[in-house]
């Protein structure tokens, strides 16, 4: 812990302090567009709604019955049931 304490304060120390004047930047109001080019923007927003617009349909969709008994020339293993954990490891 110590080794890195050092290691740290010889490298604050002996790093070189920039020799050019300090830079002022100016504060004014900046908008998402000038981030966001506008096709991208109108493309993700797009997505969001039509996403929104289908969640609410996948949501209160009917689900599948449960399977009693295997499909027949399905391949695989079947159990009819809960199994222990030691058969999956």
């Amino acid at each position: 812990m110590l080794a890195v304490i050092v290691i740290h304060a010889l490298g604050q120390s002996t790093w070189p302090a920039p020799k050019s004047a300090k830079r002022v930047a100016t504060v004014e109001l900046r908008r998402v567009r000038d981030y966001v080019q506008a096709a991208r923007g109108w493309s993700v927003l797009g997505i969001f709604l039509a996403t929104a617009a289908v969640i609410p349909f996948v949501a209160m969709s009917h689900g599948f019955e449960a399977a009693s008994e295997p499909v027949h020339g399905s391949l695989g293993a079947w159990t009819s049931g809960r199994i222990d954990g030691a058969p999956l490891l």
